[in-house]
């Protein structure tokens, strides 16, 4: 997982789910736009929930709760696109992330990846 500020304000992340693995729920201040390059997996969004695979775009709004469950044998990979670092500068970067449940992992707005 790595972060790079593309323009004033916006940032690119790429984020990796292998087969079997999920991201944990959380929501936050900045929105994303995903963009799936590989895979195949399931988006919760609130109370909904769609599947999505490659080359779909999904928006998720600031603080809507999101996770992504990948139960197929294909590695997902997607594209994150964000409002994270002007954010920051708003000092306005606020999440909600409850603790990680046993076999989950979670990629964090600082990059760095957590392992139950």
């Amino acid at each position: 997982v790595s972060e790079c500020e593309l323009i004033p304000g916006m940032s690119l992340n790429l984020q990796v789910v292998p087969s079997g693995g999920s991201t944990r729920t959380h929501s936050h201040a900045w929105w994303h736009l995903f963009f799936v390059r590989a895979g195949r997996a399931t988006a919760f969004l609130d109370e909904s929930q769609t599947e999505i695979s490659t080359n779909d775009l999904l928006l998720v709004p600031a603080w809507v709760a999101h996770c992504f469950r990948n139960d197929h044998e294909e590695t997902l990979i997607l594209l994150s696109l964000s409002n994270l670092p002007q954010q920051r500068s708003l000092s306005n970067h606020r999440a909600l992330e409850p603790e990680i449940a046993a076999g989950n992992t979670a990629t964090l707005p600082d990059g760095g990846v957590h392992h139950a």
